[in-house]
């Protein structure tokens, strides 16, 4: 218990020598107020942020990270067929990845309406689906990485 006690009372000593004016001072702020914080109710930082009406991102920037991404295509569109191929800008297969971005259509048998897309080579990317009738809209990105 005694070394204990020594020990504490060392870095007591320790603690108080290190205490100038200036930390004290700091010290006493800790309960300040935060001013930096945002004024916006979350609504009002949401709607900043986010397209009202379609929920589509619109005002944010990565421009400071360093990307892997060399480029991102969308292919969307619709389709009554159970194929359809769709021409791209030249990619590199082994690098290229599809992102299934939603979908749209018909609600009985949804299954046989839901699309798949492949990359079939460096400018082609065939969606698919079960039905041959009916549309269905779909959504996808096909994402090249560096």
């Amino acid at each position: 218990m005694m070394p204990a006690l020594l020990s504490l009372s060392s870095k007591l000593a320790t603690l108080i020598s290190r205490l100038t004016s200036t930390r004290a001072s700091n010290l006493d702020n800790l309960d300040a107020a935060v001013s930096s914080r945002s004024t916006l109710t979350s609504a009002q930082a949401a709607s900043a942020v986010w397209g009202a009406a379609t929920r589509t991102l619109t005002s944010v920037s990565v421009t400071s990270i360093p990307s892997i991404v060399d480029s991102i295509q969308r292919v969307s569109g619709s389709m009554n067929v159970s194929t359809t191929d769709i021409t791209i800008n030249a990619v590199v297969v082994a690098r290229t990845f599809i992102v299934f971005a939603g979908a749209t259509g018909q609600s009985g048998g949804a299954m046989d309406y839901f699309p798949t897309a492949t990359l079939v080579n460096s400018t082609t990317v065939r969606i698919t689906r079960v039905a041959t009738t009916g549309a269905t809209n779909y959504s996808f990105f096909v994402v090249e990485l560096k």
